[in-house]
């Protein structure tokens, strides 16, 4: 582009972003190509946005997002592997998932947000004991989830049916010996939802008590799921 010379490396970086996010990959990406040609001013965020670019395109440009990592001389980093598991998430590819959870180690360990990208393209793929598994081994690894990452483990379950895998979290995450987040409005209105679904009319009057003594809200999803 013509501004290239103008930019900055930090405003070319802020530029590619905001294209990828904007939808207009191609444009983020011609854009990160023009900048190659100036190796001196190329660094990880630079390479970290390009990727985040084809994880958010429609489909997700995963052969293009691999290239770029592959073609890279700089070391990736904890964001490089998060922009690669935000697009195995956005493609519902849990095998790829799996893979480069642990792909970069012992170079890039993964922290939460790697975690629930990878639970997330599990819990996408329907394959629930994986995203189980990430779970599972996240709490052994000391690695600190936030609820959301639980919530796409109970979506998943719930979704599938296996609302005793769902209430099983869910009292995990309210046992007062665990160090675990919270359960949130979406946490049960999750549930009330598969509950409903179950016909389960018992447990879902017995959760939607437990939530408003909780002093959570249910919202109009769930307010729905109570009163049919």
């Amino acid at each position: 582009p013509a501004t290239l010379d103008t930019l900055s490396p930090v405003e070319i970086e802020r530029r590619i972003v905001k294209l990828g996010r904007r939808g207009r990959t191609d444009e983020a990406l011609d854009l990160y190509e023009a900048l190659q040609a100036r190796p001196v001013q190329l660094n990880i965020r630079h390479i970290n946005a390009a990727i985040d670019a084809c994880s958010r395109s429609r489909p997700v440009r995963w052969d293009k997002a691999l290239s770029i990592l592959n073609e890279s001389s700089i070391s990736p980093n904890v964001y490089t592997l998060g922009a690669l598991l935000n697009a195995c998430a956005r493609n519902h590819d849990a095998k790829a998932a799996l893979h480069w959870l642990h792909a970069l180690e012992p170079t890039v360990k993964p922290n939460a947000v790697c975690s629930q990208a990878a639970m997330t393209a599990c819990a996408r793929a329907r394959d629930l004991q994986a995203a189980l598994k990430l779970l599972n081994e996240a709490e052994r690894e000391n690695i600190v989830l936030t609820v959301v990452g639980y919530n796409v483990v109970v979506s998943a379950a719930a979704k599938l049916g296996r609302v005793d895998i769902g209430l099983r979290i869910l009292r995990n995450m309210t046992d007062p010996l665990q160090s675990k987040p919270q359960p949130d409005a979406i946490t049960y209105g999750t549930l009330l939802s598969a509950c409903e679904s179950a016909g389960d009319w018992e447990r879902l009057l017995s959760l939607s008590e437990e939530m408003t003594t909780e002093g959570l809200q249910l919202d109009g999803i769930s307010w729905t799921s109570v009163l049919h």
